[in-house]
């Protein structure tokens, strides 16, 4: 498994150079201003109910312009041509659908269980991948297709997501130590606040897009696994033939 994860994990961090450009310049829009407002707001001199209004209303904005970026970086990584943020604003609508569906169904499971939660979203985890690349499938048959995928290799997936995950949690500590100097060296001010937020949502801009890349790049190797598997199979049947 740790042979195929750095594997992954290194296309991850080829794509992410050779799309950078791209991702950071659509991302600094459509993620980064918007959850930096929500990370300062609380420095605002606001009523408790004017600050729950406009939680919800960034929050709202968020999830929206996140789905967006999210379309983008899939039809990129996908060697799509054309403007791919303006096919991305069209195609918005099904897939934000796709996103609230998805995140009630995940939620009730969780709620039931926490188990049933764990083992869906692995089975579910490239479902918003395939609902964008198709085009053409519903809701409930990318996901569907997702479950059929990583049916056999929920452990592998399992374990390659976690891989990935604590790979993250190390740089995010790393982030959090130096922070933690800086900090006592500034004291606790308005000054710093500003500086830690505006750090901590750039970094989980790039965290969002390595996440989504690596996601990506773990689906084709599990397609590639599934052909190879059906062309043994194949082969199989025609020799006892």
């Amino acid at each position: 498994m740790s042979g195929e994860f750095g594997k992954i994990f290194k296309k991850t961090v080829d794509e992410f150079k050779t799309h950078s450009h791209k991702f950071m310049k659509v991302g600094l829009l459509l993620y980064f201003i918007p959850v930096l407002l929500l990370g300062l707001m609380f420095l605002l001199n606001l009523t408790k109910s004017n600050k729950i209004i406009l939680s919800g209303v960034l929050n709202a904005i968020i999830i929206i312009t996140s789905v967006l970026f999210m379309i983008f970086i899939i039809k990129t990584l996908n060697k799509e041509k054309g403007n791919l943020l303006s096919k991305s604003w069209k195609e918005l609508p099904s897939v934000l659908l796709f996103y609230i569906v998805y995140s009630i169904l995940l939620m009730f499971l969780y709620l039931a269980l926490i188990v049933p939660g764990i083992i869906f979203s692995i089975f579910w985890a490239f479902g918003m991948i395939i609902f964008v690349l198709s085009g053409k499938k519903g809701i409930m048959e990318s996901l569907g297709v997702s479950k059929n995928l990583v049916k056999g290799r929920w452990w592998e997936v399992f374990g390659l997501l976690l891989l990935f995950g604590l790979t993250l949690i190390v740089f995010y500590l790393l982030i959090i130590i130096v922070f933690a100097f800086i900090g006592l060296i500034m004291g606790e001010s308005t000054a710093f606040t500003i500086i830690t937020t505006v750090v901590d949502t750039f970094f989980s801009l790039i965290f969002t897009i390595m996440s989504l890349i690596f996601g990506f790049n773990l689906y084709k190797y599990l397609q590639k696994a599934e052909k190879k598997q059906k062309t043994v199979k194949k082969k199989k049947v025609m020799k006892k033939k």
